[in-house]
């Protein structure tokens, strides 16, 4: 079985899962156990000894196979984090909607799940059914401690996809939170740097993002994204906070306010390098109550996009739901509105404001 340690975390892992157990800086373990799908960031070691670890056991596995982190029915997985379904064949008498995007390109909110990811790409499986969708996960070390040295290599795959199958198509873009938008923030450039050209995007959907920097709202999102484990949650909050605070005082202090990663990805979504700003339709899905991201944020970016760049912007603004969680809120209306902006590619660029329906 091989093991990974880092810092003070030891990692088992085998074929189908891996275990992860904490102990302290004395080697004293804590006698506890759960799984986790987080490695990709870790650099495998052999430790010279290792403690004496007692664990306890999930139970016997041989019985039941544990199902992949991350999976959705229908798609493959390009590289880690990057999943693909391809053209589906509609069922017979299935009219095929005109003018339908060459791809939906669907970048997760941090941490998403698959379950919840499926309920989107199922429903545009019914609005766009022979349109091919590509989804990308965020996980909170693609915020934190990765590089974008490191997040161009892990988006390869999706680059060379793109350039070989997509490089002049009409793709809709659908970005949750600040970790989706940093996510296609992060592919956008990796396209450039391996194209010299632009992400073809031709229109895009915001949903609740993208804000400002602000620690409390860092520490929330933080939190949402962690296992719901009780002593998971116990150890990694405290844990991440620390984290988290250490950031904050780097960038306030010695880098700079504005180089944080939320502020980089808020002026690069705006950014006419990285696609086509002035031609491609956006739309900004958000609510009064989210408690992650200020509405008024996604709004100011929004005017900003119609005053300095020219582009066609709809605002949809809920008053009731959480952080990306509008379509539960009211489905119809959501998805009237991602379909009217792939409609809207060809209208005169101008801000268009509306509550829910």
């Amino acid at each position: 079985m091989p093991m990974f340690e880092y810092g003070h975390l030891l990692f088992l892992s085998s074929q189908d899962e891996a275990l992860l157990i904490f102990y302290s800086r004395l080697y004293r373990p804590v006698h506890a156990l759960c799984r986790t799908s987080s490695l990709d960031f870790l650099q495998p070691s052999v430790p010279d000894s290792l403690p004496q670890i007692h664990w306890q056991p999930l139970g016997n596995l041989k019985k039941k196979k544990m199902s992949p982190p991350f999976s959705i029915n229908g798609f493959k997985p390009l590289g880690p984090s990057i999943y693909l379904q391809d053209s589906r064949q509609p069922s017979a008498g299935v009219t095929l909607p005109v003018g339908s995007p060459d791809l939906v390109l669907l970048t997760s909110w941090t941490g998403a799940s698959a379950r919840h990811v499926a309920k989107y790409t199922r429903s545009y499986n019914e609005m766009y059914p022979n349109t091919p969708i590509m989804v990308i996960t965020t996980v909170i070390s693609d915020l934190t401690l990765r590089s974008a040295k490191t997040k161009a290599a892990i988006l390869a795959p999706a680059v060379n996809y793109l350039r070989t199958h997509h490089c002049t198509s009409s793709i809709l873009l659908h970005a949750f939170s600040d970790g989706g938008s940093h996510k296609a923030v992060c592919l956008a450039q990796a396209y450039v740097a391996s194209t010299s050209k632009r992400l073809p995007i031709a229109a895009s959907v915001l949903d609740s993002t993208p804000g400002t920097a602000k620690y409390t709202a860092n520490v929330a999102a933080y939190r949402r994204s962690l296992p719901r484990s009780p002593f998971i949650r116990a150890i990694g909050l405290p844990m991440g906070a620390i984290v988290l605070a250490l950031t904050w005082v780097l960038f306030c202090v010695f880098i700079g306010y504005d180089e944080n990663r939320i502020s980089k990805t808020r002026r690069a979504l705006n950014d006419e390098t990285l696609w086509d700003v002035k031609g491609a339709p956006r739309t900004y899905v958000f609510s009064q109550a989210d408690d992650l991201i200020s509405w008024q944020d996604i709004e100011q970016h929004a005017v900003d996009a119609v005053e300095k760049l020219g582009m066609t912007s709809m605002l949809l603004r809920y008053k009731g739901s959480g952080h990306c969680a509008h379509a539960r809120e009211d489905e119809e209306c959501y998805w009237n509105a991602v379909r009217r902006t792939w409609e809207a590619r060809d209208v005169e660029a101008g801000l268009t404001f509306g509550e829910k329906c």
